[in-house]
């Protein structure tokens, strides 16, 4: 009975961890990042968590031989190397067949037991391996690779347990044993296995090698690559990045008397709107950037207006469920602002991103409250409001109506932004200033900022130029 609990066991972990391995290659090709079970929670990491599965799954690390895929030219393939996500989707695949086809042999046949715990043995070493490089060369987690290679260890433990028993007469321990003769497996169940395993890894190079999904990679390997060329030129080129902005169309935001903006009277000010998400980690890089190096620049003459859009369905009828929190977090924003506090509401829930749970129960609104000095039963109290709800509600139809489809999403002067190397790239910022003062107002800037222009830009901080990333 033990023995087909552990093969059960052993079947599931298997099989459980060549899905997330499968779901692993299909981003790696398609670049389209799960999101609810399979995402291990991968979308809705705070600002410097140590899990950032993007950074694992687009590393050099990620394709064997590791870094074959970084001297790719536009249009060319990553090949030679192969994603390791579809390494250990054949790796588990072949697992899951051998212990569902054969699963524990007779002790006559104890070799190929044995043998299956050698290629397992192999396949924990690469776990450990890859835990290694986590670890060490990239400084970050992914919680969904980590899962397969605790799964893998698991299966290792429980193929050992499942080890071929000698068998006497009397059985196991002087117990009688039915069938103690039978030699297992049979021929013809080892043949079948054999051609099951055959069948699956035709299956899995086929669909590796479709040319659809060559197609595919190939494109994707294009508009990175091209990505990287644009990002890389912006990046060093301040001018560059303000002329691309520059020559953008605008667009029509809707506004309201009294949105969230934050403006300095006393001259013309520079309009920033900002679509946004409490819960999303680059959203909190974004106003860090706005309020760090880019309202300096001007003096503080920033009109900063802010727009919600949670990607949450609770308040967004087009968005997946990937920050379940933050359409909770935007209705305490705007309960904050009914009692004059939605800017100091707004910098403490981006600070505190991994307590934004906490705002779905009243004790944590409570201390919420405390902690900006807000009547706390008001705010309970207009978080549920009709007022609140429709207000969030109107941003996210508006976000909807401008196709905001990720956060943040900044405009300036109705003209949309780069998140990487535009909002928080201090050479673009620099120019845009340069322009402000210069041109748009014909007056030197005040000394402080004049220092700030001549000293110019810090050193660009570079991240991932993946188009794809965001929130």
């Amino acid at each position: 009975m033990k023995v087909i609990v552990f093969q059960v066991a052993a079947v599931a972990c298997a099989a459980t961890a060549g899905i997330i391995s499968y779901d692993l290659y299909r981003e790696h090709v398609t670049g389209q990042v799960s999101t609810g079970v399979l995402s291990l929670g991968c979308e809705t990491n705070a600002p410097d968590s140590a899990f950032d599965c993007r950074k694992v799954t687009t590393s050099r690390w990620a394709v064997f031989p590791f870094g074959a895929g970084e001297a790719a030219q536009p249009g060319q393939a990553r090949k030679p190397g192969v994603p390791v996500a579809m390494l250990g989707w054949f790796y588990f695949t072949m697992l899951t067949i051998w212990l569902v086809g054969v699963g524990r042999p007779s002790y006559a046949r104890r070799g190929l037991h044995w043998l299956a715990v050698a290629f397992n043995a192999v396949g924990l070493a690469a776990s450990l391996g890859f835990v290694f490089i986590m670890a060490t060369k990239l400084d970050a987690w992914c919680l969904r690779c980590l899962a397969t290679h605790v799964l893998n260890a698991g299966v290792f433990v429980l193929l050992v347990l499942m080890r071929p028993r000698r068998i006497t007469e009397a059985g196991v321990g002087g117990a009688p044993e039915a069938g103690a003769g039978a030699v297992h497996p049979a021929a013809r169940t080892l043949v079948m296995t054999g051609l099951t395993m055959f069948a699956a890894h035709v299956f899995i190079n086929g669909a590796h090698l479709h040319p659809g999904v060559r197609a595919m990679a190939l494109r994707l390997d294009h508009e990175r690559n091209q990505y990287k060329k644009l990002a890389d030129t912006y990046l060093e080129d301040g001018k560059a990045a303000f002329d691309a902005w520059f020559r953008r169309a605008g667009v029509q935001i809707a506004s309201r008397p009294d949105d969230p903006v934050k403006v300095r009277e006393g001259q013309k000010p520079l309009p920033i709107v900002v679509f946004s998400d409490f819960e999303c980690p680059q959203c909190a890089e974004v106003a860090k950037a706005v309020k760090s190096l880019v309202e300096p620049l001007f003096d503080g003459y920033v009109k900063l207006t802010f727009k919600h859009y949670p990607i949450c369905t609770k308040c967004n009828r087009v968005a997946k469920n990937a920050h379940p929190y933050a359409c909770d977090a935007a209705y305490f924003a705007e309960a904050a602002r009914l009692q004059g506090k939605f800017w100091e509401a707004h910098d403490w829930l981006f600070a505190n991103q991994n307590r934004l749970k906490s705002l779905t129960t009243e004790e944590g609104i409570r201390a919420a409250a405390k902690a900006l000095s807000l009547d706390p039963d008001l705010l309970i109290g207009e978080m549920n409001s009709e007022e609140v709800v429709q207000r969030v509600m109107e941003d996210v139809e508006e976000g909807v109506r401008l196709k905001v489809s990720a956060t943040p999403v900044v405009y300036m002067e109705g003209k949309p932004l780069n998140n990487y190397f535009e909002t928080k790239n201090p050479r673009f910022w620099h120019e845009v200033a340069r322009a402000y003062w210069y041109d748009i107002l014909k007056k030197p800037p005040p000394e402080h900022v004049k220092k700030l222009l001549d000293a110019g830009p810090a050193p660009v901080t570079r991240g991932s130029p993946d188009p794809k990333a965001g929130s």
